[in-house]
């Protein structure tokens, strides 16, 4: 446009000028779009004037329309622009320049299936314990009080003091202003000042689920200037607050000054109110999710909870993870609790890729049923060893010094997780013109494949048609090349327990704007059916039950006695880590009405036996869901989510050799 200025438009202004004006106007008024429409035009000899109609779009205060008249002169054998202000706005001359008022509307929440708020907009304070400060007088209460406020046993917060490198500041949560107005600071619990922040309450629920905000990044101050977007909003990282970050952010508002060269307001422009962001109720469990978290504290691995016949996601825990609070800097616990490590990002239940062990074992027992090779009758003597390929290929029993299993029909390979069982299976079906039955198979369970979870980062897995019989033996065990996500084996198990119909995980129940009214709803969504019979599937079932139920079963110990009805499936995955990753998959079949069946996958990483770790962790989910309360110690619990003290520091603690300050 400069270039068509008349000489006299030009030497008045640089070209630098010129594009900065149009710049600044552009910017400040966060316009996305103008369009025009000519309304009249006059022509004389070396004169002319064109009106127009000009509409500005506004991210922030929407559209508005100016006419606007354009003075031309015929120089240097064209037309030219005699050039002013008015030509941008009319209400730009003398000087005069745009000033936007943003208005951020306030964020949606996020609520649970039982309406329970998850986050919400408020004041809010940070707490933490003073090490330096406890003393034999104060301790008791001020491990009570955090008890308290956090909900937790108070032995939780003796154990964290007492770790060896306990720092002298631990930030233990993040509370309302309303709730630290009713709290009577004791000993040595740390409040600090309060902050208006995007609050997870309870101390972050779900940190993978949820996700967080946090403030524009300088690096993103373009991207979200072009969208309308305050440089100081808040924007969605990770989780629902990404995924439905257009529906939680609302719309923002504005009003549109013309100030003048004295800096006072000319006139008001144009205007619009913020809209609200819309409220997202998701499938989320809120107690179940605690649990879920609490219940890997310590640990690296993934709880997956879904609801066994619509694929509702009533739990997605991956950990280590973080303190959604303290992505907000204004949080005094965000000096010690952010950033995280980089790890503590990674969802393990979606991109987590495992060697699945023997909870793989179902798949290539459908396989077996379904080739005709093997029945129900088939037996096998399940020995310390089963010599293939001049290999003395190893059953779990000969490692952990146990007698082998002995004699065992089909089913009872699954109860007692029979290795040669499943070797045997392996190299029968590749030898017997079936040699991609097993992955195939694990392909119909919907692995090797993403489950088509909307919006979370997801890995597909690895399923490989085995290249001999070699192959197909360690891929009959869940081992080899073969990796699912934990996600995934929830979905699977879940199709097992309902009649076989494979579900996309779902975890929004609806969206509502501020009035009430559902703008979006979501309900469960099939992805296919398992490959196999009804007799196959009841089989399977028929094997699982014996694993939690059967007194040889290698999960009897945990369920043998358990008055919810569970059928599952025990893993210990080897890896190259020094101890297997732990797993257990299974669902419950009660039948109630008031409280729908589960299905579960956990995997704890490099402890053990999935027995003796997975399938307690398992449990607990079960007892929190059906009784509203954890009823079961973990082995390395010394309370219910109280971490066992070292024997070293519990020693100290009799012979209170332990140092406080006792000047508090």
């Amino acid at each position: 446009m400069y270039g068509m200025l008349t000489p006299l438009s030009r030497d008045a202004q640089s070209f630098e000028d010129f594009a900065a004006r149009y710049t600044v106007v552009w910017d400040e008024g966060a316009f996305l779009d103008i369009r025009h429409e000519i309304i009249s035009k006059l022509v004389n000899v070396d004169s002319a004037q064109v009106s127009y109609q000009v509409t500005f779009t506004s991210a922030l205060v929407g559209d508005f329309s100016r006419e606007i008249t354009m003075d031309l002169s015929y120089e240097e054998d064209d037309w030219r622009v005699a050039w002013s202000e008015h030509l941008i706005l009319p209400e730009l001359v003398g000087g005069n320049r745009l000033s936007m008022q943003p208005f951020i509307p306030s964020r949606g929440i996020i609520y649970d299936k039982n309406g329970s708020a998850l986050v919400i907009n408020t004041d809010a304070v940070a707490v933490g314990l003073v090490v330096s400060a406890l003393s034999e007088d104060n301790r008791d209460a001020t491990f009570e009080q955090l008890a308290r406020i956090t909900g937790r046993l108070p032995g939780y917060f003796e154990w964290l003091a007492l770790q060896p490198d306990a720092p002298d500041y631990i930030p233990i949560t993040e509370i309302t202003l309303a709730e630290y107005n009713e709290i009577e600071p004791v000993g040595a619990t740390s409040f600090r000042e309060y902050f208006d922040t995007h609050l997870y309450l309870d101390g972050g629920v779900g940190p993978h689920l949820l996700g967080y905000v946090s403030p524009i990044q300088p690096g993103e101050v373009e991207i979200y200037k072009e969208q309308g977007i305050p440089v100081d909003a808040l924007v969605g990282r990770l989780g629902l607050e990404a995924i439905t970050e257009d529906q939680l952010a609302g719309e923002t508002g504005g009003e549109l000054y013309v100030v003048g060269p004295d800096n006072n307001v000319v006139t008001i422009l144009t205007g619009k109110e913020p809209q609200p962001g819309q409220a997202v109720y998701s499938t989320i469990d809120k107690d179940l999710q605690i649990g879920a978290q609490r219940a890997l504290e310590g640990f690296n691995g993934a709880i997956v909870v879904l609801e066994r016949d619509t694929g509702r996601v009533l739990a997605m825990a991956s950990s280590p993870d973080f303190n959604q609070n303290a992505a907000d800097p204004n949080n005094f616990n965000s000096i010690y609790d952010w950033p995280p490590a980089e790890t503590a990002f990674l969802n393990r239940a979606t991109q987590g890729q495992y060697i699945p062990g023997s909870i793989f074992k179902v798949i290539p027992l459908a396989a077996a049923l379904e080739s005709g090779l093997y029945t129900l009758d088939s037996q096998l003597d399940c020995q310390h060893t089963y010599r293939h390929a001049e290999v003395d290929w190893e059953d779990w029993t000969l490692a952990k010094g146990l007698p082998p299993s002995g004699p065992l029909n089909l089913l009872e390979g699954l109860m007692r997780s029979c290795n040669p069982f499943y070797y045997d299976i392996g190299v029968s079906l590749y030898n017997n013109g079936f040699e991609n039955a097993i992955a195939e198979m694990a392909r119909g369970f919907g692995l090797g494949s993403p489950t088509g979870i909307m919006g979370f980062p997801e890995e597909a897995g690895q399923i490989d048609a085995p290249a001999n019989s070699v192959d197909s033996l360690q891929q009959a065990i869940g081992q080899h090349t073969t990796t699912i996500t934990p996600m995934q084996a929830a979905g699977y198990v879940a199709a097992l327990g309902n009649g076989g119909t494979l579900y996309q995980p779902q975890f929004i129940e609806r969206i509502e704007d501020t009035s009430g009214i559902a703008t979006q709803s979501f309900s469960p969504n099939t992805t296919g059916q398992l490959p196999v019979t009804a007799e196959t599937l009841a089989s399977i079932l028929d094997g699982m039950r014996l694993v939690t139920q059967d007194p040889r079963g290698t999960a009897s110990s945990t369920f043998g006695n358990f008055q919810i009805a569970v059928a599952g499936k025990t893993g210990t995955a080897q890896n190259p880590g020094p101890e297997g990753h732990a797993w257990f998959i299974g669902f419950t079949e009660e039948g109630r009405e008031d409280l729908p069946d589960l299905a579960i996958a956990v995997i704890v990483e490099e402890v053990g036996d999935g027995s003796e770790f997975a399938a307690p962790i398992f449990r607990r989910m079960l007892e929190i869901y059906f009784f509203g309360q954890a009823q079961t110690l973990f082995p390395w619990e010394s309370e219910i989510g109280v971490p066992a003290l070292p024997e070293e520091l519990i020693e100290e603690e009799e012979d209170q050799t332990i140092e406080l300050d006792p000047s508090g």
